[in-house]
Parts: C-alpha cells; structure tokens; sequence
C-alpha cells in the first residue's frame, strides 16, 4: 500500500537556499534600519541632555548604542561633563571620547557686549539679511551639515577655507557666523541646533588660523526666516549659513 504523498516531489535545492539567503538579507535589512533608528534617536537625546544641562554642544554620532563625542572644548572640566552628562543617556551603552582641548574657542567677542548687534529688519514677516558689506555677500549655500550629526560636510570645507583666507588677510575685521533653521521641532532645539553648528563653524575657523576674537558664533533658530516654512522649498531656505560684518576698522 503506497503511503499518501510519497510521490509528492520535494523543492528542488536551489529554491530552500534562495529562500533562506532572503530570509537572512530580510533580517539583516530589518536589524540595520532598527540600528540607525537607534542611533538617530540616542543622537537627538544626547544633545538634548547637552542642552537642559547647560553644555556646549559638541558634534554626537552613534553606531547603534556606542557613540562617539568630537569636537573643540576650552577646558578639561567641560569635556568631563559632557561625556558624563552623554553616558548617562538612557539607552546609551558606551561613549567614545574624541573631544580636543583648546583655550582658543572660548576667546572672543560676547555677542552681548556688541550694540545693535541683534537688530533686525523685517518685511512682510520675513528677514532681510544686510548687504552692506563685500563680505555679507560672501556665498555660504554650500556650508551644509551631516544629516543628525554636528559635522560639516565634505562640501563645505573648502567654502570655510576661501573665508578663513580672507579673514587671516584682513584680520582688522570681525564677523558674526549666523545659522537659521526651519520651522521644525521645538523653539528650544531650533536654537540649540542653530547655535551649536554656528560653533562648530568658528571652531573650524579658528582651526585654521582666524583669531578667535574675529569671529562670533550666533544660533537663531527659525526667528529669522526668509521664507515661508509650509514648503520644502521654503524650509531648504531656511536652512542657511550667513555672515554678518560687526567690525572693519
């Protein structure tokens, strides 16, 4: 008596293999997006932490849980805090510290103690960014930074290299590197997020070679728009690197 499905043919080889090879690519897809969705929230919370506790921020990337904190501090005091307030993080299982020491950073012009250096022209809601100056009309377009990460990109460098040329040459002037964001996410992250990379450009200035007190980094925020932020058009306008001359004596 045959036994019921005993000529029942079995899946040829290749097919079982290709489909666990899929099965595997599936789930390594799977992990790696869940990996990223990690590590973009933990970066957005890292910096958050920086905020509330009253810290410079410094350029934060994580590889799922493990992060890495660079940048350009004035002391050894604030690069412990830092890495301290960045542990302790939920979620965060160790952090690289990468962050250097330079007393540079912390000299320089108080943004306070410069008259009228907040006033502002606006026209129909939105700003009007002076012009006055050869300098102001210096083009920053390509100054863009990582997505998530306070890092410039690879396309920016040689735009702040051309400026910081200019500036060693003519170092009777000093400048405010203003950063404007979109109307997305809080008051409170527009303007540390604004503030943080206006630093991360005076920082990359000063590297090479511009005083310190040339150059004053200034975060607005989305205070500041030039456009309307209900298109990605307008958002993308928004989003800019500026340059505003204090002083050419």
């Amino acid at each position: 008596m045959a036994l019921a499905g005993k000529n029942r043919p079995y899946p040829p080889f290749r097919l079982i293999l290709l489909a666990l090879v899929m099965a595997v690519a599936l789930a390594a897809v799977t992990v790696q997006v869940k990996k990223e969705d990690i590590a973009l929230n933990l970066t957005h919370n890292v910096n958050k932490a920086l905020v509330f506790a009253g810290l410079p921020l410094v350029s934060v990337s994580f590889d799922g849980r493990d992060g890495t904190v660079s940048g350009v501090l004035g002391s050894e005091s604030l690069s412990g805090q830092v890495i301290e307030v960045a542990g302790q993080v939920n979620g965060v299982r160790q952090v690289d510290n990468q962050l250097e020491i330079s007393t540079a950073v912390d000299g320089g012009i108080v943004p306070e103690d410069i008259p009228g250096m907040d006033d502002a022209e606006f026209e129909n809601g939105f700003y009007v960014p002076p012009r006055d100056h050869p300098l102001e009309k210096y083009n920053l377009s390509s100054v863009q930074f990582v997505y998530a990460q306070l890092k410039l990109t690879d396309e920016s460098l040689p735009v702040l290299e051309r400026l910081g040329q200019i500036l060693q040459q003519n170092p009777q002037i000093q400048v405010e590197i203003s950063v404007h964001t979109d109307s997305g996410g809080t008051a409170l992250g527009q303007l540390a997020a604004s503030q943080s990379r206006a630093d991360i450009v005076r920082y990359y200035l000063i590297e090479q070679g511009v005083k310190p007190d040339q150059v004053v980094a200034k975060g607005y925020g989305s205070s500041r728009p030039l456009a309307a932020n209900d298109t990605p058009e307008g958002q993308e306008k928004n989003r800019r690197v500026e340059i505003r001359v204090l002083k050419d004596r």
